[in-house]
């Protein structure tokens, strides 16, 4: 099995023992580093944009306090548009999750990854948007199933990722059964500010 620390230390002793067993993996190295110094980067730029909105948040808070409402409802737009750019980084964290998929060259995986995409983004924006796993736990898991599919186990990278979304969905579904929001009483329909 592969870790990703390796890969990215030992490249060309990665590539050449992979190179050895004739299957043409030794091509997926220089992707698979790509991929993982812009999810590295995306996963700092979220955490970022993250802290800002939390920041904006709270000023929204306090403007209303003080009875400036045409402010704060600026600031509703701000904390809005960051949510539109952490929604892009979403979208790069599942081209991410497909090119995983695609890599195990499992048409099973592909064709069920491809059947739970839509419910999947969904979960991985709250996921994030809750702060509900830290980017370092998503970055080790993605790096063990990475490991499984540079190692050419299909089964195992299967059983990983499964694994990798049933805790993300375990945590979302405990995190709303905490906060349950009350849709009917609350004009926002349950919409973070």
């Amino acid at each position: 099995m592969l870790d990703i620390k390796l890969i990215r230390e030992k490249t060309d002793f990665v590539r050449a023992r992979l190179a050895l067993r004739g299957a043409g993996d030794e091509k997926l190295i220089e992707q698979i580093l790509q991929a993982d110094e812009q999810r590295r980067t995306i996963l700092t730029e979220v955490e970022s944009l993250k802290s800002q909105r939390n920041r904006v948040s709270k000023e929204i808070g306090a403007l209303m306090g003080q009875k400036k409402l045409a402010e704060a409802e600026a600031k509703k737009i701000e904390t809005r548009d960051l949510g539109d750019k952490i929604a892009e980084l979403v979208q790069s964290d599942i081209d991410f999750h497909r090119a995983l998929v695609d890599a195990t060259r499992s048409s099973r995986l592909r064709r069920l990854h491809e059947s739970v995409i839509g419910e999947a983004h969904l979960c991985m924006s709250q996921v994030q948007v809750h702060h509900l796993l830290h980017p370092q736990v998503i970055a080790d898991e993605h790096a063990r199933i990475l490991a499984m599919i540079e190692a050419g186990d299909a089964d195992q990278a299967t059983s990983e990722m499964t694994a990798h979304i049933s805790r993300a969905g375990d945590r979302l579904v405990a995190y709303f059964e905490r906060e349950k929001v009350d849709v009917a009483s609350d004009p926002s329909g349950g919409a973070p500010v």
